[in-house]
């Protein structure tokens, strides 16, 4: 969010407002991935959480914060 404002407000150049639109999309994938996985985790004996999953919701923890660092420079 403040990463977002930054850019709009700082009079950001093209490649910090990509790196902000590619957050949002980022975030927007996590927070699939949580929500399937709690979905998941409602049953009393819930499945563990499978491979790739897990790599992606890393994967978009990882990418969310290389985006902020290119929308803060």
């Amino acid at each position: 969010m403040l990463a977002g404002k930054q850019a709009l407000h700082g009079g950001a150049g093209p490649l910090a407002l990509a790196a902000a639109g590619l957050s949002l999309v980022v975030w927007l994938v996590f927070v699939v991935v949580a929500n399937r996985r709690i979905h998941a985790l409602v049953s009393a004996r819930p499945v563990s959480m499978r491979w790739g999953t897990a790599l992606g919701a890393a994967g978009c923890t990882v990418g969310l914060a290389v985006f902020a660092v290119a929308v803060v420079r």
